[in-house]
């Protein structure tokens, strides 16, 4: 059934059923020996990389710890604009009433910030002057995965708090985006996408109908 395919989707019909998880690890364990899942077949190592994006909590220390050694002067902003991405998110989990005429703004901040990190990449990578990196990086220069992970951990907190407001479809399209950018940080590696039943099937707006 696997044949040559780059990516498996492995379901579940409900989180945390012992059973599932018991096939899922042989599964897992028989890819990753006989069917290459790994740099190498059955002797590279397997990368475990979330994919979901219902959380902030761990993207945004990401950003703002990048933020304060690639550019200080800009993380006033970007705790401003977390601090308000934060307490929306916060109210969608306690069931506390907000708008869209709320929230959008936040959002629209939250866009502005990965703009901002996309649009000078290139001089946190030190191939352009003009930006005034901070002085403990001498030369003042990130590498691209540093960058680049900045960059997606933005993405990260601007799908998590628009998805209080989204249709009901958008955390599947969401997480379909970030496996597709999963992907080619290891070109060649072939992917295992663990999730339930309703994500990885092919369904329409299932995460598994988009792009794949």
């Amino acid at each position: 059934m696997v044949g040559d395919a780059h990516i498996v989707g492995l379901g579940e019909g409900t989180h945390g059923t012992a059973q599932f998880f018991l096939m899922k690890h042989r599964l897992l364990e028989y890819l990753a020996q006989n069917k290459g899942f790994t740099n190498a077949a059955g002797n590279g190592p397997i990368l475990f990389t979330g994919f979901d994006m219902q959380f902030t909590q761990g993207a945004i220390p990401n950003v703002e710890d990048f933020v304060a050694r690639a550019e200080p002067a800009y993380l006033a902003t970007v705790r401003n604009a977390y601090s308000l991405a934060q307490q929306v998110v916060h109210n969608s989990q306690t069931g506390t009433a907000q708008t869209a005429d709320n929230v959008q703004p936040v959002v629209d901040a939250l866009h502005a910030i990965g703009q901002h990190l996309a649009q000078n990449r290139s001089l946190y990578l030190g191939l352009q002057r003009g930006l005034r990196l901070h002085p403990t990086h001498s030369p003042a220069r990130f590498s691209a995965r540093e960058v680049d992970w900045a960059i997606q951990n933005a993405v990260i907190v601007e799908q998590a708090t628009y998805q209080t407001i989204a249709p009901a479809t958008y955390r599947d399209q969401a997480m379909a985006s970030n496996m597709e950018w999963i992907l080619p940080q290891d070109p060649g590696a072939r992917a295992v996408v663990w999730a339930h039943d309703r994500h990885v099937w092919k369904e329409p707006q299932a995460m598994g109908s988009f792009r794949w």
